[in-house]
């Protein structure tokens, strides 16, 4: 009896101790990142990535002191195993893709090197390699990375200034609207059914004459440069109007040398690509008066 309680009291004491020793944390240690550039040719061989190099090293079995002398020992060799994988990764991708590059080397070495000491014991190495650009093409590469940014900036806030005026002159395009005591607007308001049964936005001619009347008015309250563009467009429109006229009153003079049909035919060209430069609906007086004569 005396004897198995002997060695219930060996098996409690040894067991721990056994358990303790296969919990013990893996001595580490790290070799500081390399101060010069590993230098390797990318795509074309005309530009080089500058790789830097930091070194992770772990034993489970020596001590710290011991890890330190052999990872002092072994960093030589461990970088030149980067470098030869680096130098065959890096021809595959172009100088501007440094992300990728990092990306495909580190990926290489996810599994780590290992190395044996003169007893046959394993230190490890987890390599981080960190990829940058060739600073000859970062320093080409600057200039147009700060037009891309200033342009994509003037785009932003041309969009919001579009924005800011468009609100303004709405507003101040319904407040002449109400000065002027013009009827309501007919937003919203469909057409009759059109032939497959669909509907469209009616439009108002009458409210268009007067928004094309008004807009450079109310554009003038909110923003200059918009004022300005606006005016240019009445003015433009204006002389196609002229233009116009002067058109027809030549051909008032020449039909008689043509026939009517041609005379018709090139009158009413004239007429649809006027009404298209001054954003009117054609022949939209011809339908008002047809549905108001329906109406009746």
């Amino acid at each position: 009896m005396a004897s198995r309680s002997g060695f219930l009291q060996w098996w409690r004491q040894w067991f721990p101790k056994r358990e303790a020793a296969q919990t013990t944390p893996d001595t580490v240690c790290d070799s500081p990142m390399t101060t010069l550039p590993m230098l390797v040719p990318a795509r074309g061989e005309v530009f080089d990535f500058h790789l830097y190099v930091r070194l992770h090293w772990s034993s489970p079995t020596h001590s710290l002191h011991q890890l330190e002398n052999l990872s002092h020992a072994r960093s030589h060799t461990a970088l030149a195993t980067i470098r030869m994988a680096a130098w065959e990764i890096a021809r595959m991708y172009e100088p501007g893709d440094t992300g990728p590059a990092e990306h495909a080397v580190n990926n290489r070495f996810a599994q780590g090197l290992c190395y044996d000491d003169a007893y046959g014991r394993t230190i490890r190495c987890d390599p981080t390699v960190r990829v940058l650009m060739d600073p000859r093409l970062r320093e080409h590469l600057v200039q147009y990375r700060l037009e891309q940014a200033q342009q994509r900036e003037e785009h932003r806030l041309g969009l919001d200034r579009a924005r800011m005026v468009e609100e303004r002159t709405q507003s101040w395009l319904n407040a002449l609207r109400t000065f002027e005591g013009a009827p309501e607007s007919v937003d919203g308001r469909m057409s009759a059914p059109n032939r497959d049964g669909s509907r469209t936005p009616e439009v108002d001619e009458a409210e268009v004459r007067q928004r094309q009347f008004l807009l450079p008015f109310a554009a003038s309250l909110s923003d200059q440069q918009f004022a300005e563009v606006t005016t240019d467009l009445s003015e433009t429109r204006r002389e196609r109007a002229i233009e116009l006229v002067q058109v027809l009153r030549a051909a008032r003079g020449d039909h008689q040398q043509v026939g009517l049909f041609e005379f018709a035919r090139a009158y009413d060209k004239a007429y649809e690509m006027f009404c298209q430069q001054m954003g009117l609906r054609p022949y939209s007086f011809m339908l008002a008066d047809f549905n108001q004569g329906t109406d009746e």
